[in-house]
């Protein structure tokens, strides 16, 4: 198995993310090494966004020289003034400088409802016509999207997708008009933000006793199968030939680590017997999570 569908996820790497997560970013050294076991492993692509804290300046500093990551990364907007679109497209020139690249390979909208806006679309599809980024599209959630939103000529689309959430592959199997214009699909949220693979005894308690049922019912035969939930999790979206792009939060050095030695285990056929939880609406969106 090759890595090419996995990309790095860099959230944590400034700033605390994650409902289990405890760290307030990362050390230089610890990015570092996560960045050259990540390339040296022929992963390929790297996910962040403007507002990720200092993200973008610590993948500057960290990444290796002569590196081939293939970058996103995501923009959000205070308001939409020609002033703030001019001053936007000066700081993606000027991180395009910093991470050593000559163009992004994609550019999406943190927030989806900004492409509603006439002026923001016409400016994305600028940016990719001036070469600035490879790809244009949306990061968004299954319910925020519709044949209004997904326009003709975006090509990427980032959504919560898990062995848990499967209504965005069940939209694609079922052919939803306003899937037609996506030629990419990026899954993130693969492990519910730690969720579904921390420790049963740190599972959150704002859970409804539902849910952690069947996270506990799910994990224990996972278990009885030998059946590692980081394993099982990836294995179920690699083998799903519509998802390209495959999103891996990572917070430490042990998480690159754990994923690199796992390789030649992330197979379809370990997931056969063992159906993931069913769970509920409200653990499936970390909007209705309390803030931590």
């Amino acid at each position: 198995m090759t890595f090419k569908k996995l990309s790095i996820g860099t959230a944590a790497f400034g700033m605390r993310y994650g409902i289990l997560n405890n760290k307030n970013g990362l050390e230089i050294y610890e990015i570092s090494k996560i960045l050259e076991l990540s390339q040296d492993a022929g992963i390929e692509k790297i996910d962040t966004a403007f507002n990720y804290a200092n993200a973008h300046k610590l993948l500057g500093l960290c990444l290796p020289k002569n590196h081939t990551f293939r970058i996103t990364t995501k923009i959000s907007f205070n308001s939409y003034l020609d002033d703030e679109l001019i001053f936007l497209e000066k700081k993606i020139i000027s991180l395009l400088k910093s991470l050593r690249i000559d163009l992004l390979d994609s550019i999406l909208l943190h927030n989806t409802n900004d492409i509603k806006n006439k002026k923001i679309f016409d400016w994305l599809f600028k940016l990719r016509e001036k070469g600035i980024t490879k790809k244009i599209g949306l990061s968004s959630y299954i319910n925020e999207l519709s044949e209004e939103i997904c326009i003709e000529g975006l090509e990427k689309i980032q959504v919560p997708i898990s062995c848990v959430d499967q209504r965005f592959l069940n939209d694609l199997v079922n052919k939803k008009p306003y899937l037609n214009h996506f030629s990419h699909v990026a899954a993130r949220s693969v492990f519910l933000q730690g969720i579904l693979i921390e420790k049963k005894e740190r599972l959150p308690k704002f859970l409804n006793s539902n849910d952690l049922i069947k996270i506990k019912n799910w994990r224990n035969k996972l278990k009885d199968s030998n059946i590692d939930p980081q394993i099982y999790c990836i294995s179920y979206l690699i083998n799903q030939k519509k998802i390209n792009e495959i999103i891996i939060g990572i917070s430490s050095i042990k998480d690159v680590e754990e994923l690199i030695n796992n390789k030649e285990k992330y197979k379809l056929n370990i997931i056969n017997n063992i159906e993931p939880p069913h769970l509920s609406n409200k653990a499936l969106d970390p909007r209705l999570w309390p803030k931590i």
